[in-house]
């Protein structure tokens, strides 16, 4: 598990932390007819890592490199998927932060090396969704991480190293 301490400037929290911050998130884009947004990154080729919880700390570091908002925030959602939660950005907005997201892991040309072979660069499956909550809605929080989980299944089936999202109908009203 990364440490808070580990990452300068971190919006990485615990998982407990991080559900309070989507409930909190949740209730303030309803009172201010905003946005939420949720992210789950999942790194592609898990099983075939050899350090694990290495490359998935770098990976939260790599994440956390560009997340400068007050509201952005982080956490480990198992050991190979990562959480973020952010707020009141567009579905426009939301779609270039996967792509930077993306880009931020490709940099890193994370490989795993064994003996003189060099894999192919890990990457990284993202499922988003952008979502404008409102108190007569019956689409609520758990509707979300269950299709959220759907979204990242869906980029990891088209090959990985891809983004996945889909619109509701109440999104960005």
């Amino acid at each position: 598990m990364v440490n808070k301490t580990e990452l300068a400037n971190s919006a990485f929290i615990s998982q407990a932390g991080f559900l309070k911050q989507v409930a909190s998130q949740w209730q303030s884009a309803i009172d201010n007819e905003a946005s939420i947004s949720l992210f789950l990154i999942d790194v592609d080729q898990f099983n075939e890592i050899r350090h694990k919880s290495g490359c998935v700390k770098i990976i939260i570091g790599a994440i956390d490199s560009i997340l400068n908002r007050e509201n952005d925030f982080i956490t480990c959602f198992n050991r190979k998927k990562i959480m973020f939660l952010t707020s009141g950005m567009s579905y426009k907005q939301t779609r270039q932060l996967a792509e930077r997201l993306h880009q931020a892991v490709d940099a890193l040309n994370l490989k795993q090396i064994e003996g003189d072979i060099k894999s192919e660069a890990i990457t990284v499956s993202i499922g988003h969704i952008t979502y404008s909550p409102t108190t007569d809605s019956s689409y609520g929080i758990l509707d979300i991480i269950s299709n959220l989980s759907e979204l990242c299944q869906q980029a990891k089936r088209s090959g990985g190293n891809c983004s996945k999202t889909r619109l509701h109908s109440q999104i960005l009203r």
